[in-house]
């Protein structure tokens, strides 16, 4: 008998969305107006241009405050085909110590992931989140960015994060890491994290247990085009959202196709597929059960294709012995908060 959470019962699976949020619905007419053009380069400009221009005008008002007590310094990581790998370092200079600085190992690093559908995005676009976690939680935060389609493969944008995270855990051999993802950038929070939970023993089992928890915010975790053909059966009866009925003006098509998925790596519900489900009789037990459980937070919006991307992954991390925390938004768009930020609700979140 199938142990498949089913759609008629279990409170997570929708097959409709709410309504939108009066507040989302005020704030459309607000929005940027998207590029039209039909050049990847200059659309990944205006992307650029309007969070730039948006981060810009809220940092002068409701945000200052995100301009204080923070040392940003950019830089990069060298990618082993040859390449540099931007990124952007965030130090919280009120606690002013030797746990601050960024070769010391003696505090977590976050390392967060931009979204963008692995086509636009940059270190600018979602720095106010990287502001607003690093401050938040006086922690110091290495934002990565990484090649986008379609100048190269959404594989390229994966070995950039695997890259990335390799680098790191050789340059702080004792560092703890917290990987934060949104959209896509959660596809590759999760992807790096699910690599590392797949290894057995050596130093693969020593790297998953100095990753402390994995935050993904509206994640992409599989290709649910084609009806669903490529998604692992374990979850095709549960993927309710990819339909028309979850579009929105911010998210109106798949971003995710079997044309520009990863082709040489899996996406991240390929890979828990994969994992065994622990029975009654293989739950660890003691002091070593702490050892395997990295914790995950999932947070999810309703009124979005991507939402049952996010709910399967939970469901299918819980039923492997996995900490998972959900959160859900509802009446609220994908990642409307990088969107929407000069709302009370978006800032909030």
């Amino acid at each position: 008998m199938s142990s498949n959470p089913d759609s008629d019962f279990h409170p997570l699976i929708l097959t409709h969305p709410p309504p939108l949020n009066p507040a989302w619905e005020t704030h459309i007419p607000h929005l940027p107006a998207p590029s039209t053009s039909t050049s990847p380069d200059v659309h990944k400009s205006v992307y650029s241009q309007n969070c730039i221009n948006q981060n810009t005008s809220l940092l002068r008002t409701s945000l200052i405050h995100l301009t204080q007590n923070l040392l940003i310094t950019s830089s990069s990581i060298p990618s082993p085909f040859g390449h540099e790998i931007p990124t952007r370092l965030y130090i919280p200079t009120s606690a002013s110590n030797s746990a601050s600085v960024p070769n010391s190992d003696s505090q977590p690093l976050i390392i967060y992931f931009h979204g963008g559908g692995l086509y636009v995005g940059d270190l600018d676009s979602e720095d106010l989140t990287c502001r607003q976690l690093s401050l938040s939680l006086s922690l110091p935060l290495l934002s990565i960015s990484y090649r986008l389609l379609p100048a190269f493969t959404a594989d390229d944008a994966v070995s950039d994060a695997l890259s990335a995270f390799t680098h790191l855990c050789t340059e702080f051999p004792s560092r703890k890491f917290v990987l934060v993802g949104s959209s896509s950038g959660g596809q590759l929070a999760a992807t790096v994290a699910l690599t590392f939970l797949q290894k057995g023993d050596g130093i693969e089992r020593e790297e998953e247990k100095r990753i402390l928890g994995v935050i993904l915010r509206c994640p992409v975790t599989c290709d649910a085009t084609d009806n669903g053909t490529s998604i692992p059966e374990e979850w095709k009866s549960i993927h309710t959202s990819m339909k028309e009925e979850f579009y929105t003006g911010i998210l109106n098509k798949p971003a995710v196709m079997r044309e520009n998925r990863v082709k040489g790596y899996k996406m991240p519900l390929e890979m828990l597929a994969e994992m065994p489900k622990l029975t009654e009789a293989s739950r660890p037990v003691g002091s070593d059960q702490k050892d395997i459980n990295t914790k995950w937070f999932i947070q999810l919006c309703t009124n979005d294709i991507y939402y049952s991307d996010g709910v399967c992954l939970a469901l299918g991390l819980k039923e492997r012995g996995h900490s998972v925390k959900i959160r859900v938004e509802f009446g609220w768009p994908h990642t409307f908060w990088l969107k929407g930020m000069v709302l009370e609700e978006a800032q909030k979140t």
